[in-house]
């Protein structure tokens, strides 16, 4: 008995059903997503069920860019890699798809020539050797609004008298290496900071930690993929995204206090905390390090305590359920350091 839309059911569903485990449903994740982006089904049925099973064994996975090429590269890797025919191929878990998706969920597609001018990431690119600054260029440029400098002083002035969401920086210049300039671009520009992702050729791996204390976010290794860089660079913007989100939500949390926020204002506020902390938690329960449930339970128990406490003095904020909702929306994250 076949159970399932076709278009829909991993491969190994038709070779040995008793024996698929959740990939079939990564699989169907990525199916379903290719359809949310696209409009179409990534497999078409034909009404010929053997010749169809046959196609999906055999032939190529669809691609999203072929009807959506406006579409990020490495967004097209991943919705393929969702659906790759072989399960060992595929993300092992729904949460490790779900971090791997989670920088997209900010995403927007790049306004038309002609249309009017919408505000873009600006991202400064600082590395002495001009064919590594031109191929960096080239993969940012389209959908970012980029700068570049040819060492850590010229980078130095650029910051001090502009402003960057994100800076990309080389270790090995002359004059003033990247090392050297993270810390002076700290000291010199007011909050909030850059984002910077460090990159290096020469730096070894165990160096890496002592180069995020430095300040870095973000370490890569050069040569370097196109889809593994893209995916680092949209990371850290994301995350500077959610940052300013999470600033506007501070203080929309003690305009609550008064009364005085908007419906949309905390709906605004809620949704980039809660994404945020089902996301790093969901993650950390896939990689073992919280049981299960844990970003369901605890959002309960701050219910549950806000209920409990009476609204008197500092707590009088409890008595408003917007507070109550943000705060429930952001425990999962708080209490476990995800």
């Amino acid at each position: 008995m076949l159970v399932g839309s076709v278009g829909y059911m991993a491969p190994e569903q038709v070779e040995a059903p008793s024996q698929v485990d959740g990939r079939a449903d990564v699989f169907g994740m990525g199916a379903s997503l290719y359809l949310a982006l696209t409009g179409r089904d990534p497999f078409p049925t034909s009404g010929e069920l053997m010749a169809l099973i046959a196609r999906r064994m055999n032939g190529a996975v669809p691609r999203v860019r072929q009807h959506r090429p406006e579409l990020p590269v490495e967004l097209d890797d991943l919705v393929a890699k969702l659906m790759a025919p072989d399960p060992e191929r595929r993300f092992p878990s729904a949460g490790a798809a779900a971090a791997a998706l989670l920088p997209f969920a900010s995403y927007r597609v790049p306004e038309a020539r002609g249309a009017p001018v919408r505000t873009r990431a600006r991202v400064l690119v600082i590395d002495d050797d001009p064919d590594v600054r031109a191929y960096v260029l080239s993969l940012l440029s389209e959908d970012y609004e980029c700068a570049e400098a040819g060492d850590g002083r010229e980078g130095l002035a650029r910051v001090e008298s502009d402003r960057y969401d994100l800076v990309i920086v080389d270790q090995e210049m002359p004059r003033l290496d990247g090392a050297r300039f993270i810390e002076r671009m700290l000291q010199a520009t007011p909050a909030p900071a850059p984002m910077v992702l460090y990159m290096s050729g020469r730096v070894p791996t165990e160096s890496l930690g002592g180069l995020l204390l430095g300040g870095a976010d973000d370490f890569i290794r050069k040569p370097f993929a196109p889809p593994e860089f893209l995916s680092r660079v949209r990371g850290l913007l994301a995350r500077r995204s959610e940052m300013a989100r999470r600033t506007t939500g501070t203080s929309s949390v003690i305009r609550l206090a008064s009364g005085d926020l908007d419906a949309a204002e905390a709906a605004a506020a809620f949704t980039a905390v809660g994404l945020f902390a089902q996301g790093a938690c969901r993650l950390a329960e896939d990689a073992g390090a919280l049981g299960r449930g844990y970003h369901a339970r605890l959002p309960q128990y701050v219910r549950a305590l806000a209920a409990a406490v009476p609204p008197v003095d500092e707590y009088a904020r409890l008595a408003h359920p917007a507070y109550v909702d943000l705060l429930a929306r952001a425990a999962p994250r708080t209490t476990s350091g995800c």
